[in-house]
């Protein structure tokens, strides 16, 4: 099994697929019951996590700016119940990403507890990270 995500790889096959999201839901805190994802690999991972997840998961998908869509919403009325929410990801470079779909989320009023990402890359943060707890699903 890898010990580290691999952008564009690990993602993409069936079996690695299903072998990261397992691990992404061990690690997922039994208290979140919405995933937050933006991105193909952010889908990629939260789409297998829903497939395979024993308990009911919901999953928000926030576009990335500029990205087009048919329909911009996200979620509906039945989402604003959900105590905690997750963002996933295959790893934390810069701190960008995580930054601008946590402040997303405080927009729409979904409260953002955990990041539950792959790794963290060898780039210096270039944004403060917001409070949320990160918890790595690969060795550190």
């Amino acid at each position: 099994m890898e010990t580290e995500v691999q952008y564009s790889e690990s993602f993409y096959d069936s079996e690695r697929l299903r072998e990261w999201a397992k691990q992404y839901l061990d690690k997922l805190p039994k208290d979140a019951h919405a995933l937050v994802s933006t991105g193909s690999s952010g889908a990629a991972i939260a789409s297998a996590m829903l497939t395979l997840s024993r308990r009911k998961l919901t999953h928000i998908y926030i576009r990335k700016s500029g990205e087009d869509a048919h329909d911009m919403r996200h979620g509906g009325s039945w989402v604003k119940h959900i105590p905690k929410f997750c963002f996933v990801d295959d790893f934390i470079s810069d701190g960008c990403t995580i930054g601008r779909v946590y402040y997303k989320c405080e927009e729409l009023g979904y409260p953002l507890s955990y990041a539950l990402v792959g790794h963290k890359d060898n780039r210096p943060l270039e944004v403060e990270m917001p409070p949320v707890e990160i918890i790595y699903v690969a060795p550190q």
